[in-house]
């Protein structure tokens, strides 16, 4: 968990590559079946955190646009400027 949220781990390093396995022929095929059923459940658990981080940006968004507050500058203002080096 990072800052109390769940973290997508890439599928490399959660269940060993297919294809060296298979290549090295030290997979059968019930070993194989088990780990294409693995990569399909982290497929859609990567799908499942992608939905919900854009439905997180999206609520965050509109809640920021909802707050934000109009101001008006007149000639002869004093106002703070901000220079940004970056």
């Amino acid at each position: 968990m990072v800052y109390g949220r769940e973290v997508v781990v890439l599928v490399e390093f959660i269940v060993s590559s297919i294809f060296i396995s298979e290549a090295t022929k030290m997979i059968d095929d019930a070993t194989l079946k088990e780990k294409m059923d693995q990569l399909m459940e982290l497929a859609e658990s990567r799908f499942l955190a992608e939905f919900h981080q854009l439905v997180e940006q999206r609520r965050r968004k509109t809640w920021h646009d909802k707050h934000i507050k109009k101001k008006s500058f007149k000639i002869g203002d004093h106002v703070l400027l901000y220079d940004s080096k970056f």
